[in-house]
């Protein structure tokens, strides 16, 4: 009994065709039973999964996620979860479904040729569909999360590339005298992200404490700049500069304020730190695109901008570098993301700890 409307008076029905057996008829009506005595019973509608997450997206998750996120969001949705799933009805959207759609993502080809999709990329569609469910679950259109009665593919870890403490000599060697050599040397001696860099204002750097404010990042979206804050509370944070980073920055900003008087421009504390010389921001892209040709160009493949923040983690881990004050320097939220990425450092550190316990011995 679905009680009455509170308008006619009347008692509510719900009618529903069930393909199968009666067993199958049966087994549905003693879900819906159990949905109506749990007070979780949702009227079915006919709003299918495309025009569902779409209007999600746009009206819901844009509001709470990134400008990247938002483009990956979309990418999968609009490429992936609406010509795969989206012309089920949300209300009839199950496990089963999702479950074969997972298994057929990873046999079919990739868009751009290359082989299959990976696991890791399977398993960030689950992530997407099943926060949008949880919306739905919130906004009264669904009962339960059909992405819960799945089993998403487990992602292999994937591959990084750091620097050995010899290789990473000679980048910064080869690198002086470059455009990026002060950008790229901030990125290796305190871990920063891409965007986070290219984010950095000089009112973010207290040189005479010699200390830096984490405290946003830029996104270039649609041919935008779009600055705003990390998107975890843990990404914002004040980070310790090392004597020679100190040394570095300081004789970059009195450069850049004498380039500045020479074009007739002062320099301005809430100017950006890594620009174009008449301060406007950098394209992501276009740093990315000049590390890739240079670490090639000097005989490091394989290392890409982002093994500069493994690089890192992995040399103060190397040098006994508690895991925990990594996790906090890297500003991950949990300390098994910080364990999960570098435990191939970890091993050798596990055989010295046992050496030095030894000297305990008889």
């Amino acid at each position: 009994m679905l009680g009455r409307d509170p308008v006619t008076g009347k008692y509510k029905q719900h009618w529903e065709n069930v393909k199968g057996t009666k067993a199958d008829a049966e087994r549905r009506l003693a879900e819906l039973q159990n949905d109506i005595f749990k007070g979780i019973y949702v009227k079915p509608h006919k709003i299918t999964v495309a025009e569902y997450l779409i209007d999600w997206l746009e009206n819901t998750a844009s509001m709470q996620i990134s400008p990247t996120t938002y483009k990956g969001y979309k990418y999968i949705i609009d490429r992936h979860l609406i010509p795969g799933i989206g012309k089920i009805y949300l209300s009839n959207l199950n496990g089963i479904a999702i479950q074969k759609y997972y298994a057929q993502k990873l046999k079919a080809p990739r868009m751009d040729g290359n082989g299959t999709l990976s696991a890791r990329s399977v398993r960030s569609h689950h992530r997407v569909l099943h926060r949008a469910l949880k919306s739905a679950i919130t906004k009264g259109l669904l009962a339960h999360n059909a992405a819960d009665n799945t089993e998403p593919p487990m992602p292999v870890n994937k591959e990084i590339h750091p620097m050995t403490e010899e290789q990473l000599a000679h980048f910064l060697q080869q690198l002086r005298g470059s455009p990026y050599y002060e950008m790229f040397y901030l990125c290796l001696f305190t871990a920063l992200r891409r965007s986070e860099l290219l984010a950095l204002r000089w009112e973010d750097i207290d040189l005479q404490a010699g200390q830096m404010a984490v405290s946003r990042a830029m996104h270039y979206i649609n041919r935008e700049y779009i600055f705003r804050e990390p998107k975890t509370a843990q990404s914002k944070a004040t980070i310790s500069l090392t004597p020679s980073t100190i040394t570095l920055m300081d004789d970059y900003k009195q450069r850049r304020s004498a380039e500045g008087i020479l074009l007739g421009v002062e320099l301005q504390e809430s100017d950006l730190v890594f620009c174009h010389i008449d301060g406007s921001p950098l394209q992501p892209n276009t740093i990315t695109k000049y590390w890739q040709r240079f670490v090639v160009r000097i005989g490091m493949p394989n290392i890409r901008l982002h093994d500069a923040r493994h690089t890192h983690a992995t040399l103060l881990i190397k040098n006994g570098v508690n895991s925990k004050l990594v996790q906090e320097h890297l500003r991950h939220s949990r300390i098994e993301t910080t364990l999960g990425i570098y435990t191939h450092v970890t091993p050798g550190m596990h055989d010295k700890a046992a050496a030095q316990f030894d000297r305990f011995a008889p």
